[in-house]
């Protein structure tokens, strides 16, 4: 048996590395979910729930259009545009519930 991570759960740990480190492909990859349908108030949600108190969706938030870092010079303008049109369109509004099944959320 192969067990494979799903969407959700792949947005929600790739939101949460962006609070450890400093990684092109993490945005690369963050963005190229939401692109595809990925919904990220519902990847904050499910941060939240995997990963408890120390994260922080507004922050999270933050991370995600600054771009400030050298080694986040190298992202294409897409990826920016997407990730922030997404941020902006998530910004101030709830969080929707989410539910989680042992260590996975689907």
């Amino acid at each position: 048996m192969i067990l494979v991570a799903s969407v959700r759960d792949l947005l929600a740990t790739k939101l949460k590395s962006l609070f450890d480190r400093v990684e092109p492909k993490d945005y690369l990859d963050i963005a190229e979910i939401l692109s595809r349908g990925g919904d990220l108030l519902q990847g904050l949600s499910d941060a939240g729930t995997l990963f408890g108190k120390p994260f922080s969706p507004a922050e999270c938030l933050r991370i995600l259009c600054w771009f400030g870092e050298p080694e986040l010079g190298s992202l294409p303008a897409v990826c920016r545009r997407t990730l922030e049109t997404r941020v902006k369109a998530a910004w101030n509004k709830p969080l929707p519930p989410s539910r989680r099944a042992a260590s996975s959320l689907t």
